[in-house]
């Protein structure tokens, strides 16, 4: 499969190329978008939001980049939950 949309540069993750092309008849209707953690970054989650006004939920696999220290590091007990939120970008941690 080749990907064309215009959305993909050469920078592009494959993973996060593969969402946005799926996804690009849909941007700016409303739509909120889940991922699982194959296809998730916070990367492509700030891009949804900012440049497509598109929301998601993703599970993200603790040792990918740009997870906060306090969220990958912290211990929890059962039923406790840790998140921390930047920018467009909101990150939980639950037991």
């Amino acid at each position: 499969m080749v990907l064309q949309s215009s959305l993909i540069t050469p920078d592009t993750p494959k993973t996060a190329a593969v969402v946005l092309e799926l996804l690009e008849p849909l941007f700016g209707r409303g739509h909120t978008l889940w991922i699982d953690n194959f296809f998730s970054s916070s990367e492509l989650a700030r891009k949804l939001k900012i440049e497509h006004s598109t929301d998601c939920v993703v599970t993200l696999k603790l040792n990918r980049k740009d997870v906060p220290k306090e969220v990958k590091d912290k211990k929890l007990e059962k039923r406790e939950i840790i998140a921390r939120h930047s920018g467009p970008s909101h990150s939980t941690k639950m037991a």
